[in-house]
C-alpha cells in the first residue's frame, strides 16, 4: 500500500533508528511536522485514495471469485470509503 515507503514506515513502527533512509528522513528540513489529528486527516484523505483506486481494480479483475468480487466490492463502498471521508481511519482488508 505505501511502496517504495513501506520499509521506512515499518523501520518507524519497529523503532529500528539505525535505517540510513530513516535518518536521512530525520534529518531532512523541508518535511512538515504534523500534529496526531493532522497526521490521521492526512492518512485517512490517503487511505482514502487507496481504497479508490483498489475498488477499480477489483471491479475490473477478472480473476477473482464473483462471490468474492461481490463482497469486497461492498465492502470497501458501503464500510471503508464511508468511514474514511468521516476521518475514521479503518483496519485494511
Amino acid at each position: 500500500m505505501f511502496g517504495n515507503y513501506s520499509l521506512l514506515l515499518e523501520s518507524i513502527i519497529q523503532g529500528d533508528k539505525n535505517n540510513p533512509n530513516l535518518i536521512g528522513l530525520m534529518l531532512d528540513e523541508d518535511i512538515k511536522v504534523m500534529q496526531e489529528d493532522e497526521f490521521k486527516k492526512a492518512l485517512a484523505s490517503f487511505l482514502f485514495r487507496f481504497y479508490t483506486k483498489r475498488l477499480k481494480q477489483i471491479i475490473s479483475d477478472n480473476s477473482i471469485p464473483i462471490a468474492k468480487k461481490s463482497f469486497l466490492i461492498r465492502k470497501i463502498k458501503i464500510d471503508i470509503l464511508p468511514r474514511l471521508k468521516r476521518g475514521e481511519l479503518v483496519t485494511l482488508l
